[in-house]
Protein backbone atom coordinates (compact mmCIF):
# COMPACT_ATOMS: atom_id res chain seq x y z
CA UNK A 1 0.00 0.00 0.00
CA UNK A 2 1.00 3.60 -0.54
CA UNK A 3 0.08 6.95 0.96
CA UNK A 4 -1.19 9.28 -1.73
CA UNK A 5 -1.01 13.01 -2.29
CA UNK A 6 -3.46 14.97 -4.39
CA UNK A 7 -2.01 17.89 -6.29
CA UNK A 8 -2.55 19.62 -9.63
CA UNK A 9 -0.90 16.68 -11.39
CA UNK A 10 -3.29 14.14 -9.86
CA UNK A 11 -2.71 11.49 -7.22
CA UNK A 12 0.97 10.88 -6.47
CA UNK A 13 2.38 8.06 -4.31
CA UNK A 14 4.50 9.25 -1.38
CA UNK A 15 5.95 5.93 -0.36
CA UNK A 16 5.06 2.57 1.13
CA UNK A 17 2.63 2.27 4.01
CA UNK A 18 4.34 1.15 7.23
CA UNK A 19 3.18 -2.24 8.43
CA UNK A 20 4.04 -4.84 11.01
CA UNK A 21 4.68 -4.55 14.75
CA UNK A 22 6.79 -1.40 14.46
CA UNK A 23 4.19 0.50 12.42
CA UNK A 24 2.68 2.29 15.44
CA UNK A 25 5.07 3.11 18.23
CA UNK A 26 2.31 5.01 20.07
CA UNK A 27 -0.11 2.06 20.19
CA UNK A 28 -0.76 0.90 23.73
CA UNK A 29 -0.48 -2.76 24.57
CA UNK A 30 -3.69 -4.72 25.00
CA UNK A 31 -4.99 -4.76 28.55
CA UNK A 32 -3.74 -1.28 29.52
CA UNK A 33 -6.38 1.34 30.33
CA UNK A 34 -10.10 1.12 29.59
CA UNK A 35 -11.25 -1.09 26.75
CA UNK A 36 -12.83 0.28 23.62
CA UNK A 37 -16.07 -1.42 24.62
CA UNK A 38 -16.18 0.32 28.01
CA UNK A 39 -15.35 3.71 26.46
CA UNK A 40 -18.06 3.24 23.84
CA UNK A 41 -20.60 2.15 26.46
CA UNK A 42 -19.89 5.21 28.65
CA UNK A 43 -20.24 7.54 25.65
CA UNK A 44 -23.56 5.96 24.68
CA UNK A 45 -24.83 6.22 28.27
CA UNK A 46 -23.83 9.90 28.41
CA UNK A 47 -25.45 10.50 25.06
CA UNK A 48 -22.04 11.07 23.49
CA UNK A 49 -22.17 14.78 24.25
CA UNK A 50 -20.00 16.91 26.44
CA UNK A 51 -21.87 18.90 29.09
CA UNK A 52 -22.76 22.51 28.45
CA UNK A 53 -20.44 24.98 30.20
CA UNK A 54 -20.81 28.67 31.05
CA UNK A 55 -18.04 31.21 30.50
CA UNK A 56 -17.13 33.57 33.32
CA UNK A 57 -18.79 36.39 31.37
CA UNK A 58 -22.02 34.39 31.01
CA UNK A 59 -22.01 33.55 34.73
CA UNK A 60 -21.59 37.25 35.55
CA UNK A 61 -24.51 38.11 33.27
CA UNK A 62 -26.71 35.42 34.84
CA UNK A 63 -25.86 36.58 38.33
CA UNK A 64 -26.29 40.26 37.49
CA UNK A 65 -29.73 39.64 36.05
CA UNK A 66 -30.85 37.31 38.82
CA UNK A 67 -31.33 34.40 36.42
CA UNK A 68 -31.08 30.96 38.00
CA UNK A 69 -30.82 27.94 35.70
CA UNK A 70 -32.32 24.72 36.99
CA UNK A 71 -31.21 21.26 35.89
CA UNK A 72 -34.25 21.20 33.58
CA UNK A 73 -33.22 24.56 32.07
CA UNK A 74 -29.67 23.29 31.45
CA UNK A 75 -31.09 20.11 29.94
CA UNK A 76 -33.29 22.10 27.53
CA UNK A 77 -30.34 24.31 26.52
CA UNK A 78 -28.11 21.26 26.05
CA UNK A 79 -30.72 19.66 23.78
CA UNK A 80 -30.82 22.87 21.74
CA UNK A 81 -27.01 22.86 21.41
CA UNK A 82 -27.20 19.24 20.21
CA UNK A 83 -29.79 20.25 17.59
CA UNK A 84 -27.65 23.16 16.42
CA UNK A 85 -24.56 20.93 16.24
CA UNK A 86 -26.53 18.44 14.17
CA UNK A 87 -27.20 21.18 11.62
CA UNK A 88 -23.53 22.21 11.45
CA UNK A 89 -23.82 25.44 13.44
CA UNK A 90 -20.70 27.03 14.90
CA UNK A 91 -22.07 29.91 16.98
CA UNK A 92 -25.74 29.98 17.79
CA UNK A 93 -28.27 32.19 19.54
CA UNK A 94 -30.59 30.12 21.72
CA UNK A 95 -33.82 31.89 22.69
CA UNK A 96 -35.17 30.44 25.94
CA UNK A 97 -37.58 32.05 28.40
CA UNK A 98 -37.14 35.51 26.80
CA UNK A 99 -33.35 35.39 27.22
CA UNK A 100 -30.84 34.95 24.41
CA UNK A 101 -27.89 32.64 25.06
CA UNK A 102 -24.98 32.97 22.62
CA UNK A 103 -23.26 29.57 22.46
CA UNK A 104 -20.06 28.38 20.82
CA UNK A 105 -21.33 25.03 19.58
CA UNK A 106 -17.98 23.28 19.11
CA UNK A 107 -16.83 24.12 22.65
CA UNK A 108 -20.38 23.76 24.03
CA UNK A 109 -19.89 27.01 25.95
CA UNK A 110 -22.42 29.76 26.64
CA UNK A 111 -20.35 32.88 25.97
CA UNK A 112 -22.86 35.63 26.78
CA UNK A 113 -26.51 36.42 27.40
CA UNK A 114 -28.86 38.92 25.81
CA UNK A 115 -31.84 40.25 27.73
CA UNK A 116 -35.08 41.13 25.91
CA UNK A 117 -34.09 44.82 25.66
CA UNK A 118 -30.80 43.95 23.90
CA UNK A 119 -32.56 41.51 21.58
CA UNK A 120 -35.16 44.19 20.75
CA UNK A 121 -32.44 46.21 19.01
CA UNK A 122 -33.00 43.77 16.16
CA UNK A 123 -29.36 42.98 15.33
CA UNK A 124 -27.30 40.11 16.74
CA UNK A 125 -23.93 39.54 15.10
CA UNK A 126 -21.33 36.78 15.31
CA UNK A 127 -23.81 33.90 15.03
CA UNK A 128 -24.69 31.56 12.19
CA UNK A 129 -27.94 30.15 13.56
CA UNK A 130 -30.80 30.69 15.98
CA UNK A 131 -32.61 28.01 17.94
CA UNK A 132 -35.95 28.69 19.60
CA UNK A 133 -35.99 26.51 22.72
CA UNK A 134 -39.42 25.44 23.83
CA UNK A 135 -40.13 25.86 27.53
CA UNK A 136 -42.02 22.66 28.24
CA UNK A 137 -43.83 22.94 31.54
CA UNK A 138 -43.90 19.79 33.61
CA UNK A 139 -47.30 18.93 35.19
Amino acid sequence: MFFHSLDAGGVQPLGPTPSGPSARKDARPAGEGPSFESLLRSEVERGGAKPLTLSGHAIARLTGRGIHLSERDLSRLTEAVDRAAGKGSRDSLLIYKNVGYVVNIKNRTVTTLLDPARMASGVVTGIDSTVFVEDVREP
